[in-house]
């Protein structure tokens, strides 16, 4: 069996259909297309290479709030039971393990802001009365300190007390 060659009408119609597919094609793949570009990048308007400069990264936190510590000194002063002194020590974001001078473990969420602290306490081990508590203070200007007032609501009652942290 012998092979047709295509005639002349044919070969021009195939030869047009892939001039338009070429042209088309390239017409869509211009740089910062879908598909990128080609050659050489930051190239500057006399064919040399521009010079890139290193971006910093960007450290994103919130405005009024400061690095967190790695840990905390804190008192607590009740009139009716006393002084009361936790070692808080960072385990991740914000989040603290208290360990209290009576024995108590605490699990503590703390925002530290340009003026404020907060604490939010929840007991977690050693506690006959787990308790659940509330911090609210002023940060002391340019100072690593801030003191304030605490709610503390446990199985067994509760109190409100002062407290002072330093870090």
């Amino acid at each position: 069996m012998t092979a047709r060659r295509p005639g002349p009408r044919q070969s021009a119609f195939v030869l047009t259909t892939l001039l338009v597919a070429l042209f088309s094609s390239s017409a869509f793949a211009q740089s910062g297309s879908a598909g990128g570009s080609l050659g050489k990048h930051g190239k500057s308007a006399s064919g040399g290479e521009e010079r890139v400069m290193p971006r910093k990264p960007r450290v994103s936190r919130a405005s009024s709030e400061t690095s967190a510590p790695q840990t905390i000194h804190m008192n607590e002063h009740n009139a009716t039971w006393g002084e009361f002194s936790a070692t808080l020590t960072k385990t991740g974001p914000g989040s603290y393990e208290a360990r209290w001078n009576h024995g108590l473990i605490s699990q503590m969420k703390v925002t530290i802001g340009k003026d404020s602290m907060t604490m939010e306490r929840t007991d977690i081990s050693g506690a006959i009365n787990p308790c659940h508590g509330h911090y609210s203070g002023t940060r002391q200007a340019g100072a690593a300190k801030a003191a304030g007032s605490n709610t503390v609501a446990c199985a067994f009652g509760g109190a409100s007390s002062t407290w002072d942290a330093t870090w």
